[in-house]
């Protein structure tokens, strides 16, 4: 393998940074206390084999694409004073100038880090955020968590997702809307026990929106938000007892989504709510995929009802 030219390694090392890495949280109950995945990333095995692929790896720009920026609690009590840490990480900055002029796809675990910190080093590079992760330790910690991005262009964004890792008592912090028009490419939304209210709604991009345990709306809020999303393709619904009450439809017509293809529907149910009544919500004549999770044999004898031709 000695014998390989650098140009060759280089290419290798391309193709190894677009491997796909997993979710580093994945809420499986409304009430159970997130943990975050810890990820190794191929740049830092490729750093590590020898002091050739070290060199060739550092002049590799598609490897420093990818940041996870976190701090361990044994890493923050380390820390000699405040000062230390409010300043700038300096890996991070090494991360965006080796990365030239590629896109960026940053996750932020914000529990050990300054916040504020971090995000002036990476907002005059926002221009090259293609997705964003920002995993907060409660909902009460979204504003200061998103104060620093208002007003802030992210053309290249596709990709946002936010997790609260404490369940939310669904009382959620008084947010104004964020990234209004600042996001055109936006096509990929997934929050994970947060609320909707502060996301500027209609988002004309929109292919994609999951939604796992969050802050419900009303109905009719529901309604409005997904009406000015006409491209909506996927919808992943992971339901708590919450929004038994928030999403009754009652009399009123269903919300419309007539291009959605697909759609995942969890209950997560302590008490009588059924996922039946959610299988009304919506009017989706194109979908061509329906999941359902965790259903009770009772709940399946109301569902086929609605399969019947």
């Amino acid at each position: 393998i000695h014998t390989l030219p650098n140009e060759l390694l280089t290419l290798i090392f391309e193709a190894g940074s677009v491997l796909t890495y997993p979710s580093l949280v994945e809420p499986k109950s409304p009430f159970v206390l997130i943990t975050v995945k810890k990820v190794s990333s191929f740049m830092n095995t490729v750093m590590h084999v020898c002091h050739r692929w070290r060199q060739v790896a550092i002049h590799t720009p598609a490897l420093w694409t990818t940041l996870h920026i976190s701090r361990s609690r044994k890493a923050l009590d380390n820390l000699p004073s405040v000062k230390d840490f409010r300043n700038p990480m300096p890996w991070v900055t090494e991360h965006l100038m080796r990365s030239q002029c590629l896109p960026l796809d940053i996750s932020l675990d914000c529990r050990h880090i300054s916040i504020k910190s971090v995000f002036n080093q990476l907002i005059p590079e926002s221009h090259r955020w293609r997705s964003l992760v920002i995993i907060i330790p409660s909902v009460q910690d979204l504003p200061n968590a998103l104060s620093s991005l208002k007003k802030i262009p992210a053309p290249a964004l596709e990709t946002l997702e936010i997790t609260s890792l404490k369940y939310h008592d669904s009382i959620a912090p008084n947010l104004s809307s964020f990234r209004d028009g600042l996001s055109p490419n936006l096509s990929h939304i997934r929050l994970n026990r947060v609320s909707l209210s502060w996301l500027a709604f209609p988002l004309k991009g929109l292919t994609t929106l999951d939604l796992r345990f969050v802050i419900w709306p009303t109905f009719s809020h529901l309604a409005d938000m997904l009406s000015g999303s006409p491209n909506l393709q996927n919808l992943i619904l992971h339901i708590d007892n919450t929004a038994a009450k928030l999403l009754d439809r009652r009399d009123r017509a269903a919300i419309s989504i007539p291009s959605l293809r697909s759609l995942e529907i969890r209950l997560f149910s302590q008490g009588s709510p059924t996922i039946c009544p959610f299988l009304q919500i919506f009017s989706i004549p194109a979908l061509e995929s329906l999941t359902l999770r965790e259903v009770t044999s009772s709940d399946w004898c109301r569902i086929l009802v609605y399969f019947r031709v």
